[in-house]
């Protein structure tokens, strides 16, 4: 990949993917950068594809691009962005979990205030959630102040002392203001 840039009529060609994920470091995050945004999001350099991925003026065929990353990275930084609700399919959710990579799972847990209109995606979320092994997971869907009581009774009887107690205390209504709660 490389970069043909012209200023003023003055043309310099800049290629290697240190130099570029430099310019793409700054290009700012507004709609008429889309069509750049996906041709970056295209890129062999996982770390320029990451700095993409966090941006929220992408393209629809952008993010369904991104979504359907090998990368990890990419994933967790795509399902960061305010639009990437609107793409979300069964398959993404299922290769978010397959993944095992907490940080992605949490970014698709935080996304399900959004997509109560999505049954069949939000069920298939919470479905994985409550199953998954690791007790982060569960943790962050107790935490989550919007789950439901049903599913925070059910939270409340992990063997997880962590998970279970997170769930009794949004059961109790006892929220605490200092406690960290990603939105």
């Amino acid at each position: 990949m490389g970069i043909n840039l012209k200023v003023n009529g003055v043309e310099a060609q800049i290629a290697g993917f240190d130099k570029i994920d430099d310019i793409v470091r700054v290009l700012p995050d507004i709609p008429e950068m889309s069509d750049l945004f996906h041709e970056f999001a295209k890129s062999s350099s996982e770390r320029i594809r990451t700095r993409i991925a966090h941006h929220d003026n992408l393209r629809p065929d952008t993010i369904k691009l991104l979504l359907n990353d090998a990368s990890n990275a990419v994933l967790e930084s795509v399902l960061n962005t305010e639009t990437v609700y609107k793409y979300i399919t069964l398959d993404n959710v299922e290769r978010v979990f397959a993944t095992n990579f907490n940080e992605a799972i949490s970014n698709l847990i935080d996304l399900l205030g959004k997509l109560e209109n999505e049954e069949e995606t939000f069920n298939r979320i919470i479905e994985l959630a409550v199953k998954n092994k690791d007790p982060q997971v569960r943790y962050n869907l107790a935490k989550r102040t919007g789950t439901n009581m049903k599913l925070q009774r059910i939270l409340a009887k992990d063997l997880d002392a962590d998970v279970a107690n997170e769930a009794k205390t949004n059961l109790n209504g006892d929220i605490n203001p200092y406690r960290s709660r990603r939105r």
